[in-house]
């Protein structure tokens, strides 16, 4: 399998990733420096490139916010994190993952965690949804991705749109449909769950 992590923080996904899929290409995107540099000594090698890039719907130059006291807040965009917390902001590269990926390279598995701004980095991906059909697994949060200017719809239309269902985790391991809009709506406004799984149709059961 070709994987593509997106906030891999301090590793724990990836040691398992690098684990089941040690054949694979194995494509990082952590844009703290401190943890990039973990990442880089542990994981690094030429079949696991390990990338300090924010992923988004576009390429070019951004502030990036990093939040010391909660590193798992840092974004692209400020939010309301606690009383006590703030961020400090630099420059960092910003690029679309269908710009980043080498032509023709299938992806397996996509794996999202960016507090807020993963409609944003799936808009940026859309050429590779739509032709290689990968597992998406992502968490989405209604309070950081208002801070985004996104919405639960928005998302699910992106990814039905690419021929992919959504559906909670639970519900995709016992082989159950997946989710209709209302549904997932639901799932989001009542916070029954916030870590979520796309796949193509023929792998509504776990492969």
């Amino acid at each position: 399998y070709n994987v593509v992590e997106v906030g891999s923080f301090r590793g724990e996904s990836l040691l398992q990733i690098q684990q089941k899929s040690a054949g694979g290409l194995h494509y990082i995107f952590e844009p703290l420096p401190s943890y990039h540099r973990k990442l880089v000594r542990t994981f690094g090698h030429h079949r696991c490139p390990i990338m300090r890039i924010a992923l988004s719907n576009y390429d070019g130059v951004a502030l990036f916010n990093f939040v010391e006291t909660n590193p798992q807040f840092s974004g692209l965009k400020f939010w309301r994190y606690g009383k006590y917390e703030s961020a400090e902001k630099y420059f960092i590269r910003v690029r679309m993952l269908d710009t980043l990926l080498p032509a023709h390279h299938p992806v397996h598995l996509i794996k999202i965690e960016a507090e807020g701004g993963e409609l944003s980095i799936l808009q940026g991906a859309v050429e590779t949804l739509q032709r290689y059909k990968p597992i998406v697994l992502f968490e989405y949060r209604r309070p950081p991705a208002r801070f985004y200017h996104q919405h639960s719809t928005m998302l699910y239309e992106l990814l039905t749109t690419c021929g992919l269902e959504i559906n909670t985790m639970s519900r995709w391991r016992r082989g159950k449909a997946g989710l209709t809009r209302l549904n997932f709506l639901k799932q989001r406004r009542w916070r029954w769950n916030c870590y979520f799984v796309a796949y193509p149709p023929h792998l509504r059961q776990i492969p």
